[in-house]
């Protein structure tokens, strides 16, 4: 009886020793798993935020370039209300000259030869036609620009156009880029102020090599 008693407490301190073993390994691996995160970098940004940031980005591009061309189309149809403007003040008769056909008519007579000769020599004033290029060639890229003004006769501005050359617009004039950008701005000008009401224009720029070659022709 006392054997088995003595067997059984032995027995009791083997299984305390072993719960007490178990404990101690198992706070241990707690404190190494929590040294080890504690160790380890912050986990990056997740997917979703970084797809919703660019999101976010690409929308402010689109607003921004929606936001441009609202303006470019507000300018152009401003642009073309005042040459409206101007056609129809052309279509209107000037009281000067027609007083100036009449009183050439007096002495003549209306079906007289030389009254209407005369009268053919009476000219609408020119509009003008202002225009300069400008042009960056650097080792960042290459970019123009073409600037127009148009006055009317009595030298009012009535329509400006500036705006970006698109498109490879060097080609075959890379010997002399400064010349292709001023026959470029004059061409714009041109098509510009292209209306059967304006019978007359004169134009004006500061690139002497050009002036002298349209001047020649």
């Amino acid at each position: 009886m006392i054997a088995r008693t003595i067997a059984a407490d032995l027995e009791m301190d083997h299984r305390e020793n072993n719960d007490f073993d178990s404990a101690f390994v198992l706070q241990m691996q707690e404190a190494m798993n929590d040294s080890l995160l504690e160790q380890q970098p912050p986990p990056p940004p997740e997917e979703e935020e970084q797809h919703g940031h660019e999101d976010q980005i690409a929308h402010l591009q689109t607003l921004e370039l929606l936001h441009k061309y609202k303006i470019e189309m507000e300018d152009n149809e401003n642009s073309q209300a005042e040459m409206r403007r101007v056609r129809e003040e052309l279509k209107r008769p000037d009281p000067n000259i027609q007083k100036l056909v009449r009183e050439i008519q007096e002495p003549f007579g209306e079906g007289s030869s030389s009254s209407a000769a005369l009268v053919e020599e009476v000219k609408p004033e020119p509009f003008r036609l202002y225009f300069k290029g400008l042009f960056s060639d650097d080792r960042s890229g290459s970019a123009a620009v073409v600037a127009v003004a148009v006055c009317d006769p009595s030298r009012l501005m009535v329509l400006k156009v500036q705006e970006p050359l698109l498109g490879y617009w060097k080609a075959g004039w890379m010997d002399n880029l400064e010349l292709k950008v001023e026959v470029e701005t004059l061409i714009e000008g041109l098509t510009t102020v292209l209306s059967p009401d304006i019978k007359r224009i004169d134009f004006f720029c500061d690139y002497y090599p050009l002036y002298q070659y349209v001047s020649f022709y």
